[in-house]
């Protein structure tokens, strides 16, 4: 019987950065598309209550662009910082210490 392989670790960071970037663009998707569905519902029940037929649902959709970007923006800019970067593995180099603090002479 074989013993199980465990993945290199650059293969466990490599599908983390893949799972993660699927993530992010299923959270994008979802925030965008429930903004506009949002505006939408919104404008056209203000235009019904208002009596305002394509006023409110048109102002509503247009502000959404711009909300869905920054909440796209800040969800992505959080999720980025918190990610650890790749470094490709060379043949014949080893992993280049660190220098852990101090001051530059």
């Amino acid at each position: 019987m074989e013993p199980t392989r465990k993945a290199p670790e650059r293969d466990q960071l490599r599908y983390s950065f893949g799972a993660t970037l699927a993530i992010v663009t299923g959270l994008v998707v979802l925030a965008v598309g429930l903004s506009v569905i949002i505006a939408l519902v919104g404008g056209l029940w203000l235009d019904r209550q208002l009596g305002t037929r394509p006023l409110f649902t048109i102002l509503l959709v247009v502000a959404a662009g711009p909300v869905s970007l920054y909440v796209v923006y800040r969800a992505t800019n959080a999720t980025i910082s918190r990610m650890k970067p790749i470094v490709p593995a060379q043949p014949g180099q080893g992993k280049k210490p660190t220098d852990e603090g101090g001051e530059d002479e």
